[in-house]
């Protein structure tokens, strides 16, 4: 399962070496408000605001299923320790 949108290319080299039988798919998260104006992103920079929230979920069901996640940024893991909980 990736994480929209960084980890799309990462995911596409991934399954190329998979020699299993497997399903894609993606999911899309934040935990971002929203954007500030350049003016602002310059002064305070752009920060996390401790909630992730789900933009689009997968569109199958992982019950019963072996997932791996594929993340573009790690920094404080509350993206990835959301996602691990969900799963």
């Amino acid at each position: 399962m990736g994480v929209l949108k960084g980890a799309t290319i990462f995911l596409s080299d991934l399954a190329r070496h998979i020699d299993l039988d497997c399903t894609f798919d993606f999911i899309g998260v934040s935990s971002y408000g929203a954007r500030p104006t350049p003016d602002q992103e310059l002064l305070g920079g752009w920060d996390s605001t401790g909630e992730v929230r789900v933009t689009k979920d997968v569109d199958q069901s992982l019950a019963g299923k072996n997932v791996i996640l594929v993340e573009d940024i790690l920094d404080t893991g509350l993206t990835l320790t959301r996602l691990r909980q969900s799963c």
